[in-house]
Formats: structure tokens, sequence, C-alpha cells
């Protein structure tokens, strides 16, 4: 095999694709990436048994050929080389590596081992790029990490016509989001209602949401399915964003009935400045000792007046601070409720829009962050619930405080 291809480009992509590689893989050959070189293009794909990564990059193939080689040591080789061609040649087991000042030489690993990826399915319809990589966002920061428990890891993704709802959760906070796509058409595994839904690892998700180039205007979305005696199944997630594909296997599909737990009705809501607040919210947790929360009281104004939200951390014989900032709370009386201060700051950091509105309760109830418009008051305020198209909910359960 012989090829030129840019060493920038070569570099992002293996970039992307050794985030997915497994960290102490049970054979050696599954911390390689599989080079195709053909026509104008080369391929390469990186994987494991449960996550593939696809892409295609232009290039001028001298020689046709198809190499293996040890993934994070080539990725990192190219970060470190200077922009400008890269040459591959591999004559037997040797891969050598040359850039504008430097040669590396690489041995490389037996291709006969590495197991065939799967092949992506069909197209099952496409949607916004930017629709995607936010709704992503919003939703998977607030999946778990404990791999006991597969289903508080995973993201749900449910299909119903043109609309695609999105959900994670890891048992004390939930976020949830809604966006449309284009369908590419009828589905073997839909039920008579047309919805079906699958779960995601959410932590592939997010690792594909960031490598998402801004200038890609759509993704595309396959689905893996397969015939059981209890009916079709989905088995795996194909996503392509631009020459990226990413196929993931699915989770088993016994997720929480996630929006029974968003409430739809509250006594209470404060709007107030989202990056306001958040700043606040780091400056008073700076006192906060490991698993101690920070407390709001939210209280309305007399009046005209708008009202306020005061922050507290820390108490007692300990480091304290407390910080007022403006809002408009509509409540009949002050109410005190307290937070995780990392899940606090998630929730703020992922709200879309300058403006968010708390919906509480009491001080034991969840509460739900919506996104709220510039010109909201207590006349408009936003809705809660399930989300709908363009929308998202952070669910937050409190902290209690004994004092």
């Amino acid at each position: 095999m012989k090829l030129t291809l840019d060493t920038k480009t070569f570099a992002d992509t293996l970039g992307w694709i050794t985030r997915n590689l497994p960290s102490h893989p049970p054979v050696p050959v599954m911390a390689g990436i599989k080079l195709t070189a053909s026509g104008d293009t080369v391929q390469a794909v990186g994987r494991d048994w449960e996550v593939t990564s696809r892409a295609v990059l232009d290039a001028d193939v001298a020689q046709d050929g198809t190499v293996l080689l040890p993934g994070r040591l080539l990725a990192d080789i190219t970060r470190q080389l200077p922009t400008g061609p890269l040459q591959i040649v591999v004559e037997d087991a040797t891969c050598i590596l040359t850039g504008p000042r430097s040669t590396f030489t690489l041995q490389t690993l037996p291709l006969d081992d590495y197991p065939d990826p799967p092949q992506p399915p069909d197209e099952a319809g496409r949607m916004s790029a930017e629709a995607f990589t936010s709704a992503i966002t919003q939703t998977a920061i607030a999946a778990g990490h404990d791999s006991t428990v597969p289903m508080l890891t995973g993201l749900r993704m449910e299909f119903t016509g043109d609309q695609i709802a999105f959900a994670a959760t890891d048992r004390y906070r939930l976020a949830a989001a809604a966006r449309t796509w284009e369908p590419a058409g009828s589905t073997d595994d839909t039920d008579d209602s047309g919805e079906y839904a699958l779960v995601a690892p959410a932590a592939t998700l997010a690792n594909l949401a960031k490598g998402i180039d801004r200038s890609i205007e759509h993704i595309t979305l396959a689905i893996s399915r397969h015939a059981t005696d209890n009916g079709t199944v989905v088995t795996g997630l194909s996503i392509t964003a631009g020459t990226r594909t990413l196929h993931t296997r699915v989770l088993e599909d016994n997720f929480v009935k996630w929006r029974k737990i968003l409430p739809a009705t509250f006594t209470a809501s404060t709007l107030a400045d989202t990056g306001e607040l958040a700043a606040a919210v780091r400056r008073v947790a700076t006192v906060a000792e490991r698993n101690t929360p920070v407390r709001l009281t939210c209280t309305p104004g007399g009046g005209d007046a708008e009202g306020e939200i005061e922050l507290q951390a820390g108490h007692g014989d300990a480091a304290a601070a407390r910080e007022t900032l403006p809002a408009l709370v509509t409540a009949t009386k002050p109410l005190t409720i307290a937070f995780n201060p990392d899940y606090l700051l998630d929730a703020l950091i992922t709200v879309p829009g300058e403006r968010m509105c708390l919906h509480t309760t009491d001080s034991v109830k969840p509460a739900v962050m919506v996104p709220a418009p510039a010109d909201a008051g207590v006349e408009t305020l936003p809705a809660s619930g399930a989300p709908g198209p363009g929308e998202h909910r952070h669910l937050l359960m409190p902290v209690r405080v004994t004092s």
C-alpha cells in the first residue's frame, strides 16, 4: 500500500476514532486502526465489540491495499507532525510514515485476526446536525456512569412520526429534549402507533456530538433490526456526519417511564439570568464541602419589585458564602430549596438561551429547569411537562437539608 494525504485531516480523524478504542482490549488487534486505500480515498476504521468508528478521507493512492496499525500510537505520531503532506508506505509487516521533516517506522498488526466491522444498515432518516448535537449535549449530561446499571448509562431515543424525543437520567436528575427529523420511509419494526425506541450509550453519543464539524448541515440515522419470535427488535444505531460514521450497539430497553416523572404543575416559578446564576453558583460552591448542597431561597417581591434569589453554601464554624441575585419570583411566600452544586451547574450550562425558569413546588419535590424567552413574565411563564419539538427540560431532585 502506498498513499499520500493531508496530515492535519488525518490526525483529526485518528483523534476522533481513538476516543472509542478500548483502553484495555481483550486482544491486541482491537487496539488497532484499519486503513483501506482504494481509488482516491482511504477508509479508516476503529472498533471494539460495541462501537465502530469509520471515516473516509481523500488521498492520492499510488497502490491499493489494507493495513492494521496501532491506533493510539498512530494518532500520537500524526498529532505532533507539522502541517503538510504525509506519505504512508506499507511493505510486508512494516509501515513507513514520512512527513515534511520526519520519518517513523511502525510494525503492522495481524490483519487476519481483526474482526470484520458491522455493515451500516439502510438509512432511516436525517435531521439537522445542529438539532442533533444540541439535543445530545442537553440530555447526555444527565446520564449515569455506573456500568453495573447499564440502563442509567444510556440515552433513550423515541421515534414518533417526524419527531425524536431524547432522555437520560441517573436517578437524581433527568434531562429531556425533542427535535424534528425527516424519516426515510416506513420501518418494519414500528407498531400500530408508528412509534419505536432505542437506548444507546450516552457517552458514545456525547463523544460523537463533540466531533461533528459545524459546517455539516445534516446527519443521517440508520437503525439495525433483528427479527425474533416476539417481533422485530432494534439492535444497533448508525449515525453519519459528513465523511464519518459511528455504529453502536443498543442497550436493553428497560428505561424508566420518564414522561411520568416530569411534573406538569408547580406552585412557584423563578425567572433569572442563566449566566449570572451559574456564575453565582460557582462562587458560593467554592466553600461547599464534598456532598454538601447549595441552598437557593427564592423570595417574591412586594408591589412592583421583582424579587430575588439568595444563594448560600457552608454554615456553622466552617467557611460560608452568600450571594443575592435579582429574579422574577411567582410565589405566595419565600421557598428554600437545595441542590447538588455540580448537578445544578450541569443544568445551567446546558439550558439554552440567556434566561431560565426554575419551576418548584416545595423543598423535597422535583424541580424542573426550562429555557425562558427574554420577554417571559408572570403571564407568559414557559411550560413544564414533557418537551415539544425544539424544547428542553432538566429535572433536579432537591437535597434534604436539616437546617
